[in-house]
């Protein structure tokens, strides 16, 4: 479990969190409205690294270390959250998909989402 919590903070956080920043964090809370491609490209780079050993993980197993939930689920699964719109749209992680769906399924999982929820997007000054 340690072992993926390390791994998420070394690789999946930071790749996931190029997709926050420039999709969500800046529009919704600094009113930028256009990404850094630069930044996107590179975020995507990482991540295609980094979802292919993931899924390569889940494959087989319920929970990324067997068939237990542990805090290792919850930890990549928070660093996710944000990516998995603009980075998992389209790509064919199956694996990780439906381990997402599983966390999502957790009651608590679905309160915690709640209120988290990001704000709206800041209103243009005209």
């Amino acid at each position: 479990m340690t072992r993926w919590q390390f791994w998420d903070l070394a690789h999946w956080h930071p790749a996931c969190a190029v997709f926050a920043v420039e999709y969500l964090i800046k529009p919704r809370l600094l009113g930028i409205n256009e990404p850094d491609m630069t930044a996107v490209a590179k975020g995507t780079e990482e991540f295609e690294r980094a979802a292919k050993v993931l899924d390569g993980q889940l494959a087989g197993k319920r929970f990324v270390t067997g068939d237990r939930l542990t805090l290792a689920d919850f930890s990549l699964g928070a660093g996710h959250e944000p990516g998995h719109n603009g980075a998992l749209s389209g790509r064919a992680y199956s694996e990780i998909k439906r381990w997402y769906a599983s966390l999502c399924a957790l009651p608590a999982w679905q309160k915690t989402l709640a209120l988290c929820a990001m704000p709206a997007p800041a209103a243009s000054a005209a």
